[in-house]
Protein backbone atom coordinates (compact mmCIF):
# COMPACT_ATOMS: atom_id res chain seq x y z
CA UNK A 1 0.00 0.00 0.00
CA UNK A 2 1.22 3.39 -0.77
CA UNK A 3 -0.33 6.28 1.57
CA UNK A 4 -0.03 9.87 0.88
CA UNK A 5 0.21 11.85 4.21
CA UNK A 6 -1.25 16.05 3.46
CA UNK A 7 -1.07 18.31 6.55
CA UNK A 8 -2.76 21.26 6.60
CA UNK A 9 -0.49 22.76 8.67
CA UNK A 10 2.44 24.53 7.71
CA UNK A 11 3.95 25.49 11.57
CA UNK A 12 6.96 23.75 11.95
CA UNK A 13 6.37 22.85 15.39
CA UNK A 14 2.45 21.98 14.03
CA UNK A 15 0.70 19.32 16.09
CA UNK A 16 -0.74 18.23 13.23
CA UNK A 17 2.23 17.43 11.03
CA UNK A 18 3.03 15.82 14.10
CA UNK A 19 0.19 13.43 14.67
CA UNK A 20 0.25 12.93 10.92
CA UNK A 21 3.97 11.34 11.46
CA UNK A 22 3.15 9.17 14.00
CA UNK A 23 -0.13 7.83 12.26
CA UNK A 24 2.36 7.40 9.62
CA UNK A 25 4.72 4.49 11.51
CA UNK A 26 1.31 2.65 11.98
CA UNK A 27 0.95 2.88 7.97
CA UNK A 28 1.37 -0.94 6.63
CA UNK A 29 3.74 -0.37 3.39
CA UNK A 30 5.10 3.05 1.73
CA UNK A 31 4.22 6.44 3.32
CA UNK A 32 5.00 9.62 2.47
CA UNK A 33 4.05 13.31 3.09
CA UNK A 34 3.19 16.26 0.35
CA UNK A 35 5.47 18.92 0.74
CA UNK A 36 2.70 20.98 -0.21
CA UNK A 37 4.36 24.74 0.95
CA UNK A 38 5.05 25.93 -2.02
CA UNK A 39 1.76 25.57 -4.02
CA UNK A 40 0.58 28.98 -5.31
CA UNK A 41 -2.25 30.68 -4.79
CA UNK A 42 -5.09 29.20 -7.36
CA UNK A 43 -5.88 30.85 -10.23
CA UNK A 44 -7.35 29.53 -13.48
CA UNK A 45 -5.34 31.57 -15.46
CA UNK A 46 -2.42 29.47 -14.38
CA UNK A 47 -4.16 26.57 -14.21
CA UNK A 48 -2.55 24.98 -17.89
CA UNK A 49 -1.53 21.65 -18.02
CA UNK A 50 -1.54 20.38 -14.55
CA UNK A 51 -0.13 23.79 -13.22
CA UNK A 52 2.94 25.22 -12.01
CA UNK A 53 5.50 22.17 -11.59
CA UNK A 54 4.96 22.32 -7.56
CA UNK A 55 1.11 21.56 -8.30
CA UNK A 56 2.21 19.11 -11.22
CA UNK A 57 4.28 17.45 -8.76
CA UNK A 58 1.38 17.07 -5.92
CA UNK A 59 -0.91 16.17 -7.86
CA UNK A 60 1.28 13.09 -9.48
CA UNK A 61 1.50 12.18 -5.53
CA UNK A 62 -2.22 12.18 -5.08
CA UNK A 63 -2.42 10.35 -8.35
CA UNK A 64 -0.02 7.76 -7.77
CA UNK A 65 -0.98 6.94 -4.18
CA UNK A 66 -3.52 3.81 -3.10
CA UNK A 67 -4.42 5.89 -0.62
CA UNK A 68 -4.59 9.37 1.03
CA UNK A 69 -4.05 10.60 4.93
CA UNK A 70 -5.33 14.35 5.81
CA UNK A 71 -4.64 15.54 9.39
CA UNK A 72 -5.34 19.46 9.59
CA UNK A 73 -6.09 22.11 12.24
CA UNK A 74 -9.10 24.04 12.77
CA UNK A 75 -9.80 27.66 11.80
CA UNK A 76 -12.52 29.77 12.50
CA UNK A 77 -14.33 26.32 12.74
CA UNK A 78 -13.10 24.98 9.48
CA UNK A 79 -10.39 24.08 7.57
CA UNK A 80 -7.15 25.70 6.48
CA UNK A 81 -6.60 27.83 3.58
CA UNK A 82 -3.45 26.32 2.87
CA UNK A 83 -5.55 22.46 2.78
CA UNK A 84 -8.32 23.80 0.98
CA UNK A 85 -5.85 25.02 -1.54
CA UNK A 86 -3.94 22.17 -1.81
CA UNK A 87 -7.43 20.44 -2.17
CA UNK A 88 -8.54 22.73 -5.04
CA UNK A 89 -5.07 22.27 -7.00
CA UNK A 90 -6.01 18.46 -7.02
CA UNK A 91 -9.13 19.05 -8.31
CA UNK A 92 -8.64 20.46 -11.28
CA UNK A 93 -9.09 20.26 -14.63
CA UNK A 94 -12.81 20.02 -13.57
CA UNK A 95 -13.88 16.28 -13.82
CA UNK A 96 -9.85 14.96 -13.76
CA UNK A 97 -9.30 15.37 -9.82
CA UNK A 98 -6.38 13.79 -8.60
CA UNK A 99 -8.67 12.39 -5.54
CA UNK A 100 -11.06 11.05 -7.94
CA UNK A 101 -12.06 7.01 -6.81
CA UNK A 102 -9.21 7.00 -3.79
CA UNK A 103 -10.07 6.31 -0.62
CA UNK A 104 -9.19 8.96 2.43
CA UNK A 105 -9.06 8.70 6.15
CA UNK A 106 -9.50 12.23 7.69
CA UNK A 107 -8.00 13.26 11.08
CA UNK A 108 -7.53 16.52 13.33
CA UNK A 109 -6.14 17.63 16.82
CA UNK A 110 -6.40 20.85 18.31
CA UNK A 111 -5.19 22.70 21.72
CA UNK A 112 -8.80 22.98 22.35
CA UNK A 113 -11.13 20.14 23.48
CA UNK A 114 -13.02 19.66 20.64
CA UNK A 115 -10.27 18.64 18.84
CA UNK A 116 -10.74 20.07 14.86
CA UNK A 117 -14.23 17.76 14.83
CA UNK A 118 -15.88 20.92 12.63
CA UNK A 119 -12.67 21.03 10.77
CA UNK A 120 -12.80 17.21 9.73
CA UNK A 121 -16.33 17.54 8.67
CA UNK A 122 -15.38 20.29 6.39
CA UNK A 123 -12.66 18.71 5.17
CA UNK A 124 -14.64 15.10 4.82
CA UNK A 125 -17.25 17.78 2.42
CA UNK A 126 -14.74 18.93 0.36
CA UNK A 127 -13.13 15.59 -0.18
CA UNK A 128 -16.39 14.04 -1.01
CA UNK A 129 -17.02 16.90 -3.93
CA UNK A 130 -13.84 16.18 -5.66
CA UNK A 131 -14.32 12.74 -5.70
CA UNK A 132 -12.39 10.92 -2.84
CA UNK A 133 -14.23 8.30 -0.88
CA UNK A 134 -13.76 9.45 2.61
CA UNK A 135 -13.04 6.24 5.31
CA UNK A 136 -15.33 6.43 8.42
CA UNK A 137 -18.41 7.75 9.61
CA UNK A 138 -17.54 10.24 12.11
CA UNK A 139 -14.93 12.40 13.16
CA UNK A 140 -11.98 11.14 15.41
CA UNK A 141 -11.49 14.36 17.27
CA UNK A 142 -8.42 14.65 19.31
CA UNK A 143 -8.35 17.64 21.50
CA UNK A 144 -5.48 18.90 24.37
CA UNK A 145 -2.70 18.28 21.49
CA UNK A 146 -0.62 20.12 23.58
CA UNK A 147 -0.18 17.84 26.44
CA UNK A 148 0.51 14.95 24.56
CA UNK A 149 3.80 13.82 23.25
CA UNK A 150 3.55 10.94 21.56
CA UNK A 151 -0.55 10.29 20.04
CA UNK A 152 0.26 6.64 20.15
CA UNK A 153 1.18 6.46 23.77
CA UNK A 154 -2.84 6.80 24.53
CA UNK A 155 -4.44 3.84 24.10
CA UNK A 156 -7.86 4.80 23.28
CA UNK A 157 -6.30 7.11 20.21
CA UNK A 158 -3.99 4.52 19.38
CA UNK A 159 -7.14 2.26 18.72
CA UNK A 160 -9.13 4.53 17.07
CA UNK A 161 -6.39 5.76 14.49
CA UNK A 162 -5.76 2.00 14.29
CA UNK A 163 -9.30 0.77 12.92
CA UNK A 164 -9.59 3.91 10.78
CA UNK A 165 -6.44 2.60 8.93
CA UNK A 166 -7.72 -0.82 8.99
CA UNK A 167 -10.57 0.55 7.40
CA UNK A 168 -8.47 2.02 4.71
CA UNK A 169 -6.48 -1.05 4.64
CA UNK A 170 -9.83 -3.38 4.00
CA UNK A 171 -11.32 -1.12 0.99
CA UNK A 172 -7.90 -1.24 -0.96
CA UNK A 173 -7.74 -5.21 -0.90
CA UNK A 174 -11.32 -5.25 -1.74
CA UNK A 175 -10.54 -2.89 -4.89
Amino acid sequence: MKVLGISGSLRKASHNTRLLQQIGTLVEGEFEIADISNLPLYNEDIDVNDGPQAVHEFKEKVRNADAIIIVGPEYNHSISSVLKLALDWASRPAGQSSFQGKPVAIFGTSTGMFGAVWAQAETKKVVEAIGGKVIGDEELPIGHAQDIVDFMDDPDIKTAITQRLEELQSVLTVV
